[in-house]
């Protein structure tokens, strides 16, 4: 890691312009994700500054979502959350912003006879034929989500194809070109 030299004359705290060097670090790639860094002590002694401001540094870091800290095992870079504007817009372009080259992988789609909690959302409740999708959303080759299966994609039992919100959306679809 570049030799960190903390200005006294500046007017930006000293906390602050450790953070933001460690920070930089971070984000370039300098200190990579499970870095672990050297106790807080340890860095205060070094840069000549005061446990407390080291403290507030790194706790500016774990605020940030750039580190955790446990007792006993250390500070450790973890994977930057992933943070979504206040506005409409998809999990794609946001991963896409981020550089995490975002991706789905469709695991199965096919078409499946509509359950009644299925039929029941569906303006033509008269059962029939739907479609059942399963998936694996992808960013920076790390799995962000799945849909189409399980509680979460709509309330079915795990294994079991269940209406997740891409299922929904092709049976109203569906229902709309007849």
């Amino acid at each position: 890691m570049t030799r960190l030299v903390v200005d006294r004359n500046s007017p930006i705290p000293l906390y602050f312009q450790v953070a933001q060097h460690l920070e930089n670090a971070i984000s370039s790639g300098e200190l990579p994700t499970g870095t672990l860094l050297q106790n807080e002590v340890d860095l205060a002694r070094s840069l000549g500054l005061s446990r407390p401001t080291m403290r507030r540094a790194m706790q500016h870091l774990v605020d940030k979502g750039l580190v955790t800290r446990r007792r006993g095992i250390g500070t450790r870079v973890v994977q930057p959350k992933l943070r979504r504007p206040l506005e409409l817009t998809s999990l794609y372009d946001d991963l896409n912003r981020a550089g995490r080259k975002p991706s789905t992988e469709v695991l199965s789609f096919e078409t499946v006879d509509a359950g009644e909690d299925v039929a029941a959302g569906r303006s033509d409740a008269g059962g029939g034929e739907t479609s059942a999708s399963r998936g694996v959303r992808v960013g920076a080759g790390a799995r962000i989500s799945g849909f189409g299966e399980g509680p979460a994609a709509g309330g079915g039992a795990a294994g079991v194809a269940s209406p997740g919100p891409l299922t929904i959306l092709l049976s109203d679809a569906a229902s709309l070109s007849r």
